[in-house]
This record gives C-alpha cells, sequence and structure tokens, in this order.
C-alpha cells in the first residue's frame, strides 16, 4: 500500500536515501564485529594471535586502497557499491556454510577487498549528494543512523547467540546486508564518472600527491585515532569479558549500551561543529579518551571497566561525525575519488596500530596494560589536535 501514497510524500533527497542503506548494512556489521573475535576465539586461537590475524587484515586493506583508486576513477561507483554488498553477503553466508577456520580467513580476505570498495564508494556518492553548508549537519545524521544500527545490531547477535549460536549470526548479517542490496537496487541511484585529463594509476605518485597537501595531513591524523580506540573495544574487551566467566550474550548486551551516548549524540554534534569549528570537538573527543583509559588501568573489576567504556563513547560521539567532514572540507569535488581512498586508509592504520598495538602488550605485560598503552595514544592524539585551527570548519 505504500506505493499509492508515494506521489503524495516529500522526496528523499539522495543523501537521506543513502542512509537507509548505510542502516541495514550497520546491523549486519554490527552482528558479526559482536563476535569476529570470540569465532575465532573458538577455535583455540589465544588473544594475541587474534590481535596479530586481525592486524594483518588491516595491512591487506591498506595494500588494496592503493590498488582501488584508478578502479574507483575509471568505473561507475553505483556499480562497484553494488557488487562490494553482495559479495560481502556472499562471503558471510560462507562462513557459517563452512564453519571452517581455513575457509574464514579466505572469506575475511574477500570481505577486506570488498569493503575497501563499500566504504570509498559510499562516502564518495554521500558527499556528492550534499551540499558542502550541509555536510556537517547530513553527517551527523548519517552516524545517527549508523550507530543506530550498531546498536541493533548485538542486540539481533545475542538473541541468536543465545537461542542458536554463534554461527548463526553470521547468517543473520547475510541477511541485512542482501536487505541493503534490495533497498539499494530500488532507489535507482546514480552517479556520473568526473571527466579527467587521467586515470590516477599509479600509488606511489597518489600518495606522495596526498601527502605533499598540508591541508590533509590533520584529518589523516585525527581518523585514524577513532580505530585505534574501537581495536580495543571490539577485539580484546569481548575477549576479556569472556576470560573474566561473562557470557557471549553479556558481550552482544554490552556492545549495544557502548553505542547508545552515540545514537544520542552525534547529529546534534554535526550540526554544533558548524558553529564551534573542529578543534573544540577533536580535543574534547581524544582528551575524554585519555582520562577514561587511565580510569580503566586502574580499574580491576570487569563490571567498572564496562561502565567506564559505555561512558568513554560519549566521548567517540565528539570525533566520529566530523572526521569525514573535515577531510572533505579541504578537498574539491574533482580529487575525491584520488584523495579519499588514501584519506580512508586513516582507519586502517589507526585499526593496526592499536590490533598490532596491543597484542605485542599482551605478550609482555598483563592484560590491564592495555589500558595504560592507550591512554599514551590518545593522549598523543589530543596533543596533535591543538594544533588544528579554529577558524577550520
Amino acid at each position: 500500500m505504500l506505493h499509492l501514497h508515494r506521489k503524495h510524500r516529500k522526496k528523499l533527497s539522495k543523501s537521506n536515501e543513502l542512509i537507509f542503506v548505510r542502516f541495514f548494512t550497520a546491523i549486519g556489521l554490527a552482528c558479526i564485529d559482536t563476535i569476529w573475535a570470540l569465532y575465532m576465539e573458538s577455535f583455540g586461537l589465544n588473544e594475541s594471535t587474534i590481535g596479530f590475524i586481525s592486524g594483518f587484515l588491516v595491512l591487506f586493506s591498506i595494500l588494496m586502497t592503493f590498488v582501488s583508486i584508478p578502479v574507483i576513477e575509471k568505473f561507475n561507483q553505483n556499480k562497484l557499491l553494488f557488487f562490494s554488498l553482495i559479495v560481502t553477503a556472499v562471503a558471510y553466508f560462507s562462513i557459517a556454510f563452512f564453519n571452517s577456520l581455513w575457509i574464514f580467513l579466505l572469506m575475511a580476505l574477500l570481505l577486506t577487498i570488498a569493503a575497501v570498495f563499500r566504504i570509498d564508494c559510499f562516502d564518495i556518492l554521500f558527499r556528492d549528494s550534499t551540499s558542502k553548508k550541509d555536510l556537517n549537519k547530513e553527517e551527523g545524521l548519517l552516524y545517527t543512523f549508523i550507530n543506530l544500527g550498531w546498536l541493533i545490531g548485538p542486540i539481533i547477535a545475542g538473541i541468536i547467540i543465545l537461542r542458536y549460536g554463534l554461527l548463526k549470526v553470521f547468517y543473520i548479517a547475510s541477511l541485512f546486508f542482501i536487505l541493503g542490496v534490495i533497498v539499494y537496487w530500488s532507489m535507482h541511484l546514480k552517479s556520473n564518472i568526473k571527466k579527467r585529463k587521467k586515470i590516477d594509476s599509479n600509488p606511489i605518485e597518489n600518495i606522495v600527491s596526498y601527502f605533499k597537501n598540508k591541508k590533509l595531513h590533520l584529518p589523516y591524523i585525527m581518523a585514524s585515532g577513532i580505530e585505534v580506540w574501537w581495536a580495543l573495544v571490539y577485539v580484546y574487551v569481548p575477549l576479556f569479558m569472556i576470560k573474566n566467566s561473562l557470557t557471549e550474550g553479556h558481550v552482544s548486551i554490552f556492545m549495544a549500551f557502548i553505542i547508545v551516548p552515540l545514537v544520542l549524540m552525534e547529529f546534534l554534534v554535526g550540526k554544533l561543529s558548524e558553529k564551534t569549528g573542529f578543534k573544540i570537538m577533536f580535543t574534547s573527543g581524544y582528551l575524554g579518551l585519555t582520562i577514561a583509559s587511565i580510569l580503566l588501568f586502574f580499574t580491576n573489576f570487569i563490571g567498572a571497566q564496562m561502565v567506564i567504556l559505555i561512558f568513554a563513547c560519549a566521548f567517540v560521539g565528539f570525533l566520529e561525525p566530523i572526521q569525514d567532514t573535515y577531510f572533505f572540507k579541504n578537498v574539491t569535488k574533482k580529487e575525491e575519488e584520488k584523495y579519499y581512498p588514501i584519506f580512508a586508509t586513516s582507519s586502517d592504520i589507526g585499526s593496526f596500530i592499536g590490533k598490532m598495538g596491543l597484542a605485542v602488550t599482551l605478550v609482555f605485560l598483563p592484560s590491564n596494560f592495555v589500558y595504560l598503552v592507550m591512554a599514551i595514544m590518545m593522549f598523543g592524539y589530543f596533543l596533535v589536535s591543538l594544533k588544528i585551527s579554529k577558524k577550520a570548519h
């Protein structure tokens, strides 16, 4: 019956339509990230090994990103995004169907390739469908829906785990990506391949060109720090919870609760940053995460640590909705396909630093020292954020 009223409702903008696609995929990703480390642990892998495997996948993602630039410039980004969604759905289904460590590792590589194109194409399409003056607000709205998906996903994963077991979560995640494909297909979004004199096919030249642009240094660094923090939350904290006799169901509930502050804050932060600028948001966010990490180091009770982590995610809410905006405000539309994939490696670099840094820490020191290492890293990002211009919007 909905189609009967279609003519009488206000047509959604392209950016709003894309938000719905991202919402469904966020639910699927949240389901998987809730159990990603736990699934590897079910094969008998220890915390450090899981961290090293995750770190290797990040390095592979970085390499794939450099290869992706000429592909994104040459081909229709809508089609690349569409096929990356399908590949992700198939890979999750395959992991559940075969339930093999080697199949899992093979599919993890495939998922990494698909994620590179999915993230880059989506964010460029979203930017192109949003006016520059509305970008802060629209990014805030986007991250609100993303985090709503990340709130719902762990709850769904927890219910599935309790009733059907860990493996069935992969089927559910696959289903949500299929829903994302259906919604995306029904919207008939169009993208224009931007005219350019030549395709930027030399990865070394692309990297050098990016980092010669001094305006793009700080956006890169600021975006990487968020993933350093998430490496702790999504890889190591679930393992610590299981180690402290909590169940997989407890992990999924916790993963839902940490997203609540983000859902409540990120749209408001996106709008507020238009007036305050980026500096105060980045400095507040990283200083808050530094203090939270210090508190975690001196807290031994896992329940108290979980509460601190939930409140700490409020400071992530200062950072997430402005990271892409800060980049896009410093490039032209013609530079997006060339520079955004390189900028996107900031997340991979941050994830690699977090996963590998904490994995090495666990080899030599007790588990609570990962929080001290995290405090040092977050304080480093805070110091760098002080260099951001107050006038930057």
